[in-house]
């Protein structure tokens, strides 16, 4: 084979490849959605950094060339438990849980039959709900 063929070969296989991952990911989703039982997830760790985000800016759906922008991530971990067994998960956002603190809440949905694959709950705006963990006072009472 000459080298044109070997760079189109390797370009199907690649484009092969991310078909299936993106197949995988809507199988996946559709049986979150109809078989999946949700729990509570506690967050267990939270940090941010810097980094430069790359998105697609548009006007009326027409796409620009891509653009990269520095941006504050923020980085969740999350445990839940499912028949006695520890799962954990972790998310990356760059909006919406900046306020959420260790030990609040998420709602989590896991497939009964294979708890590892789960995924975060979110309303129809794409929002997390989570439930403050409630943070009294000290008993020194200062």
């Amino acid at each position: 084979m000459n080298r044109v063929k070997w760079i189109l070969l390797g370009v199907c296989l690649f484009g092969m490849l991310i078909g299936a991952a993106v197949a995988y990911s809507g199988y996946v989703k559709k049986r979150l959605d109809t078989d999946g039982a949700e729990t509570r997830a506690v967050l267990t760790a939270s940090f941010s950094r810097t980094e430069y985000v790359g998105y697609r800016p548009g006007s009326r759906g027409r796409m620009h060339r891509s653009f990269r922008e520095k941006r504050t991530v923020y980085y969740f971990r999350y445990r839940f438990r499912v028949d006695g067994t520890d799962y954990t998960g972790k998310v990356r956002k760059t909006e919406n849980l900046m306020t959420a603190r260790i030990g609040d809440s998420v709602v989590v949905r896991y497939l009964p039959d294979d708890p590892g694959v789960h995924r975060l709950v979110t309303d129809s705006a794409g929002r997390y709900e989570v439930v403050r963990h409630a943070r009294g006072r000290s008993r020194s009472g200062r």
